[in-house]
């Protein structure tokens, strides 16, 4: 368990420090994608923390804002890699766009805020599986609470 934690963590910050250094400085972090039909809004816009518990982050590469995106480690035995596939599974089930991923990269042209980077560590090491909604981001949320924010997000 400890060494998928690990694992997820050390890709999540290489590939965003790779990112980084391929691309700066980039504009992305100003802004995110909302689900009405790809329009920005500033990020102080946002409120910083969802009455779902879900934590605003710099954008993710490469993320839909209109799916949800599961953090697991592939083919993993543990109980928290079971606990995210059964989460995927019944947001399927559901109807709700799910993707699980093994990594996730971010984009920032400055570093972001002391408060901000102390939500990403908390959130990214924290226990799997991690949930990305439009922008959003809790650590082993329930399903419940998954999917009140989805449906918070995509009204």
């Amino acid at each position: 368990m400890n060494l998928a934690k690990t694992f997820i963590i050390v890709a999540i910050f290489g590939g965003a420090y790779t990112y980084w250094h391929h691309h700066h400085p980039i504009t992305q972090y100003s802004a995110a994608i909302t689900s009405n039909g790809g329009t920005t809004i500033a990020k102080n816009d946002r409120p910083q923390i969802t009455t779902n518990g879900f934590a605003y982050l710099p954008p993710a590469l490469g993320q839909n804002a209109s799916k949800v995106y599961v953090v697991t480690v592939e083919g993993c035995p543990s109980e928290d890699a079971q606990r995210a596939n059964l989460l995927a599974k019944n947001l399927m089930q559901r109807g709700i766009p799910v993707q699980q991923i093994d990594n996730v990269s971010f984009s920032y042209s400055e570093r972001p805020d002391d408060k901000t980077m102390q939500r990403m560590t908390s959130i990214m090491q924290g226990p799997i599986p991690i949930v990305f909604i439009n922008g959003y981001a809790k650590s082993d949320p329930s399903l419940d609470e998954v999917i009140a924010e989805y449906h918070s997000n995509n009204q």
